[in-house]
């Protein structure tokens, strides 16, 4: 509640009396101010990309990890697990050497390296709600289909996807929400044109404009709250 309070009032000290409050700062920084309406754009895309990426990307590792013997698939594991557990700066310091043209490919200082780095960090995510929701499915219901005549992609659209949406849902999720609020990794990944919520919060407040950052913050918490929200109803839907 104090956080909305403030970024209502004209000037950071002013006593926080309802003459001193208006919704002056929450309409600049959502209409008129182009650095944060566009980082609540990128935040929103970036998050949205990420969580999709991801949520799919780690339904097909899960499925190797959990229900294929093939040789490797721990390491395979291991390697999705590892980025969650470095500070996020070396992620995206990895990120920058690996992708500013060493390898042929550079997409330094554009919006794909922030979405590159958030894939990386938020794997492990992904991995493990998906692991967690494939490993209730059991393998007789896989070969049932097969002898049925089924080929492997109809028996994964069929019977394995539908089974395990639940644990996409909660990957996606799980991506969604920690990426609007991402800081660590893209405060060292930024360009003019690419900040998000979390670099232009961090910003404002650097340059004395508290009152704008901390009106900020609060359009990013109820943007978290509402995706919270989205999750429970989901959730309670699907339990019914």
């Amino acid at each position: 509640m104090v956080i909305f309070m403030v970024g209502g009032v004209e000037t950071y000290g002013l006593p926080l009396t309802w003459e001193n409050l208006s919704l002056d700062n929450y309409k600049y920084i959502l209409f008129e101010y182009d650095v944060t309406r566009d980082a609540i754009f990128n935040s929103v895309t970036l998050g949205l990309a990420a969580a999709f990426i991801t949520m799919f990307a780690g339904v097909m590792i899960s499925y190797v990890i959990v229900k294929m013997k093939v040789r490797g698939k721990g390491i395979l594991e291991f390697l999705g697990m590892l980025p969650f557990s470095v500070p996020g700066s070396v992620i995206a310091l990895g990120v920058i050497l690996a992708w500013s043209g060493q390898f042929g490919i550079n997409i330094y200082n554009t919006v794909w390296i922030i979405l590159v780095s958030y894939i990386a960090r938020y794997m492990a995510f992904s991995l493990k709600a998906n692991s967690a929701a494939l490993e209730q499915v059991h393998d007789s219901l896989m070969e049932a289909s097969r002898s049925c005549g089924a080929s492997m992609w109809q028996s994964l659209k069929d019977i394995v996807i539908p089974l395990v949406r639940p644990g996409m849902v909660s990957a996606f999720f799980l991506i969604f929400l920690p990426a609007l609020r991402e800081l660590t990794v893209s405060i060292m990944l930024y360009a003019p044109t690419t900040r998000t919520i979390g670099v232009a919060i961090y910003t404002l407040n650097e340059d004395g404009e508290t009152v704008m950052s901390t009106a900020l913050a609060g359009i990013a918490l109820i943007i978290i709250v509402l995706g919270q929200m989205f999750i429970n109803h989901l959730t309670k839907k699907a339990s019914e």
